[in-house]
């Protein structure tokens, strides 16, 4: 997690500089779309037909985002819609059909292609001048899993989190905020689709340490059906389950006392909702001891520099009031993603409390329409449009005249990206070799 993010995402900076530059003919949202090159929309207006002929259209958010085509064709209205929505026809059909839920923008000089580029370029430019803190929730202490409270979603907040596969017919997985570890700003939620079982499961490797160890699996879980949700070590022999989820909210599941064969073929922990009808499971905390203490856990590859390092106390889950010294943990970079490595003569690791990283990083260059910056908007703002003035058929004297009305605001961004720093904070250690 992030804390020095702005609120204003990809989508809404391209918007923004398109009305800067005058280039911004429409938005809206799609009512319909055929299976196609065609949308419909109430907010497709105009005075005649054809009047976006020529323009770009693109799809800035929902069902089919991030799709650029040129516009051949325009109605005010649609004969083919019920609701006599206004239409545009694109020339390459869509490789994902717009759904009702889909934004666009429509352009007049300018591709959306040449807004993502300026914005991109920018973004790029100011985060390798710049780190800003982040957070890091993801290590559960003395466990085998990685990534144990779904915090860390590289693939995107509708596929498996970090480390973590989705498994079952139908099954969907969702990065959620509304039901949460305390103080954590994530949960893993897993809907099965009314007929067959869905699963998050994890493979520890190398399993062949733990022969005829003993282990323990926990997990903390929210849902209100009961004698479905539960969770299920297997090591190729023997299954071991905990009991069912007695569907009364928040409850932990548990496998204790138990030993893995000493012929294993596998260490998997799977997260189970079980067949039959729709169940919503919100997966929050995960671990599993087995083998010997674990000292070293793999960092959020995107930190540069770690700062402190907090952990629960044991009182309260989410409260990271006790500091582990800088004396009692270093960074082992000799892997790739570095390691967090607690000294043993310094500290022991208590299985189940959750961490607490701070460390910095680069910031992030937006992918998703809906990615907020982490650079300041303003300055991507308004020096993207001044890149995109190049490319736009403007005479010298349009270009001179736009750099007057705006000319405070540009100075402003180049003091901003002149200030920018990329120092570490006092007393951080390097989390990458430089």
């Amino acid at each position: 997690m992030t804390t020095a993010i702005f609120a204003r995402t990809y989508a809404q900076t391209r918007r923004e500089i398109a009305m800067l530059l005058g280039d911004l003919m429409l938005t809206g949202t799609v009512g319909g779309a055929a299976s196609g090159s065609r949308i419909w929309s109430g907010d497709i207006t105009g005075q005649r037909a054809n009047q976006y002929q020529g323009k770009q259209l693109y799809l800035d958010g929902g069902g089919g985002a991030q799709q650029e085509r040129p516009i051949y064709a325009s109605g005010v209205y649609s004969p083919g819609s019920a609701s006599f929505l206004g239409s545009i026809d694109v020339l390459r059909p869509f490789v994902t059909v717009p759904s009702t839920n889909t934004t666009f923008l429509v352009t007049e000089r300018l591709p959306a292609g040449a807004y993502n580029d300026a914005i991109l370029r920018r973004a790029r430019t100011a985060a390798l001048k710049m780190l800003i803190e982040r957070y890091d929730h993801s290590i559960v202490l003395d466990s085998r899993i990685k990534n144990g409270t779904f915090q860390l979603w590289a693939a995107g907040a509708s596929s498996a989190p970090d480390d973590w596969t989705l498994t079952g017919t139908g099954a969907a997985v969702a990065r959620r905020t509304d039901e949460v570890y305390p103080n954590l700003p994530y949960s893993a939620r897993v809907i099965s689709d009314g007929t067959n079982e869905a699963t998050l499961r994890q493979d520890i490797s190398p399993y062949a340490l733990f022969t005829g160890e003993q282990f323990e699996a926990r997990a903390i879980v929210h849902t209100t059906t009961a004698d479905r949700v539960r969770i299920q070590v297997t090591d190729g022999v023997n299954t071991f389950n905990s009991s069912y989820h007695n569907g009364q909210g928040d409850q932990e599941l548990t496998i204790t006392g138990q030993t893995l064969a000493t012929t294993l073929s596998r260490l998997r922990l799977d997260l189970r909702i079980e067949s039959g009808s729709a169940v919503t499971a919100f997966w929050k905390k995960v671990g599993l001891k087995v083998g010997d203490a674990v000292y070293e856990y793999e960092l959020d590859a995107a930190f540069m520099w770690l700062y402190r390092v907090l952990c629960e106390d044991g009182g309260d889950d989410g409260i990271f009031n006790l500091e582990i010294p800088s004396y009692a943990w270093y960074i082992n970079g000799s892997q790739d993603p570095p390691r967090l490595a607690l000294i043993p003569e310094a500290i022991t690791p208590v299985f189940g409390r959750v961490l607490r990283v701070v460390g910095q990083v680069h910031p992030a260059v937006p992918s998703a329409e809906t990615d907020n910056l982490e650079v300041n908007p303003d300055y991507i703002t308004y020096k993207a449009a001044e890149d995109l003035l190049a490319l736009l058929p403007w005479g010298e004297q349009d270009r001179r005249d736009w750099r007057t009305k705006y000319g405070a605001i540009l100075r402003e961004a180049e003091v901003l990206e002149r200030q920018l720093s990329a120092r570490p904070l006092p007393g951080s250690k390097a989390a990458r070799r430089f």
